[in-house]
């Protein structure tokens, strides 16, 4: 089909991405928080919608990691081996 390059990337790569992905997450939930502290609140609903939203994201966050941390960071993701995986076994006929 096509030649893929030769290429290995670190698991720990994506590992960075994911913890960028959920430190700005949480950020922007207790941004929100700040927000209902500092110019008032119109109800007491968006207050418990909003500690709700933050309790949510960091559990899933602390389970994110706790789950992550059984796997092997050293591990290298070839995308040529990838790609005939998929080939072989997601469209064998082509």
């Amino acid at each position: 089909m096509f030649s893929m390059p030769q290429i290995g990337i670190p698991v720990l790569i994506f590992y960075g991405l994911f913890a960028i992905y959920l430190i700005g997450y949480t950020l922007f939930g207790l941004f929100n928080l700040l927000h209902l502290v500092k110019f008032g609140v119109a109800n007491k609903g968006l207050v418990l919608v909003v500690i709700l939203f933050v309790c949510g994201s960091i559990a899933l966050a602390a389970a994110s990691i706790f789950a992550l941390l059984t796997y092997d960071v050293s591990y290298v993701w070839s995308p040529d081996a990838s790609a005939s995986f998929i080939q072989k076994n997601v469209f064998p006929g082509l």
